[in-house]
């Protein structure tokens, strides 16, 4: 590489791939490994999860197909599902506002590990794969949600449904509940989605993964919720959240847009599934 190249890398710090470029190298950070975009082989070191995949070269990405896959750092996140109510498929919920959130062009798949949990990862649909497609919304969201699936850490999270102990998410128990989540908006309808409200809780139980809190602990709630789970929550949404004072189990959430709409979101945390009411105030 010449020096001009490097210089010319440096000026730029995010590549075509959306990743920050190192100020010194100006090479891509993926997370896990870098990225130089001039070599044909890319990659600067092999898979961290190389070994599970003796059949494939180490410095692979995706098993040579990214067309289909997604696995940017080569990690995962673990999920068990449980219900409260009978008939009700907790899995098939979860895919289904997963999938609402990615313009058809991608969806949810599981994968079950030895232990009973299922492995959460993205695919391309048939025909589909094409980023392009996305909304801005859809494109943050399936951006988003990759960060959490791919992350350098393993978050193991039980997903229930109609649970009277779980409101939206339990940070403390690292639970979240699907049907509390569906009470609210689908992406582009609203100041406050289902998406939204399921990135911010597989946020803050990545943070738990990656800072090491046990589950059962509440420790560092505030940092996790307030600048982790909401910024992330506002990105999707495409709004900004303000809660207010809860009021005998009462929760009244606000959102405004770049314009200044506004609208509030009312629940009771007691019910088992929630009944979410929703008041446009301009």
């Amino acid at each position: 590489m010449s020096l001009n190249q490097l210089k010319y890398k440096r000026n730029y710090p995010q590549s075509s791939t959306g990743k920050e470029r190192d100020s010194e190298t100006g090479f891509s950070y993926f997370g896990a490994r870098y990225y130089d975009s001039d070599i044909l082989t890319g990659w600067l070191s092999v898979d961290p999860m190389a070994d599970k995949y003796p059949s494939l070269s180490p410095y692979n990405y995706c098993a040579w197909n990214p067309v289909k896959l997604v696995d940017p750092d080569g990690k995962e996140i673990w999920l068990t599902f449980s219900t409260y109510v009978k008939g009700v498929n907790t899995s098939k919920e979860l895919k289904r506002i997963i999938d609402g959130g990615l313009g058809g062009q991608f969806e949810a798949i599981y994968t079950k590990n030895s232990n009973g949990s299922y492995k959460l990862s993205l695919r391309a649909t048939n025909n589909g794969g094409d980023i392009t497609k996305l909304t801005d919304q859809q494109r943050d969201f399936y951006v988003e949600l990759s960060n959490i699936i791919n992350g350098e850490k393993i978050a193991k999270v039980d997903v229930v449904y109609g649970s009277r102990d779980v409101a939206i998410g339990s940070y403390t128990n690292n639970a979240i509940d699907v049907a509390d989540i569906d009470q609210f908006d689908n992406l582009g309808e609203g100041l406050c989605t289902k998406q939204g409200k399921l990135i911010h809780e597989l946020v803050e139980q990545y943070y738990k993964a990656d800072n090491g809190i046990v589950k059962g602990s509440d420790k560092n709630y505030n940092e996790a919720h307030y600048y982790n789970g909401i910024p992330s929550e506002n990105k999707i949404n495409r709004s900004y959240r303000k809660d207010l004072s809860p009021i005998r189990s009462k929760y009244t959430q606000s959102y405004t847009d770049k314009k200044g709409h506004k609208t509030e979101y009312t629940y009771n945390s007691k019910d088992p599934i929630l009944k979410v009411s929703k008041y446009i105030k301009n």
